[in-house]
């Protein structure tokens, strides 16, 4: 996500129908959703991504290297990028951890 202030960045359950930003897949109703807002200039922004997305976007969140708050490419190749450097098995579990923390869920449960 690209923008100048964040309003809001949270993962609540999705009331009705809505499309991932990255992937295009729908996001039923019940299902855990990303949902980040910000300004740009005088353009306010939302976003809302699955949980596989937000999964990637909550890993990738580091990889701002200019410090602007965007991470520039999409998210698929970014994550597999991350996987190349660190190892495709630390890549899966920095996934699920980055999951749980997304959905609450403790990790010693």
């Amino acid at each position: 996500m690209c923008y100048g202030t964040i309003l809001w960045d949270r993962v609540q359950k999705a009331r009705k129908l809505h499309r991932c930003e990255e992937c295009a897949r729908d996001i039923a109703p019940g299902q855990p959703y990303r949902t980040q807002g910000g300004r740009d200039g005088r353009e306010l922004i939302a976003m809302k991504y699955c949980i596989k997305c937000a999964t990637r976007l909550a890993i990738t969140d580091n990889d701002d290297t200019d410090g602007d708050g965007c991470v520039v490419g999409d998210l698929k190749t970014i994550a597999k990028e991350h996987a190349a450097r660190n190892g495709w098995k630390r890549f899966l579990g920095v996934m699920r951890a980055a999951k749980k923390r997304l959905l609450g869920v403790e990790a010693g449960k």
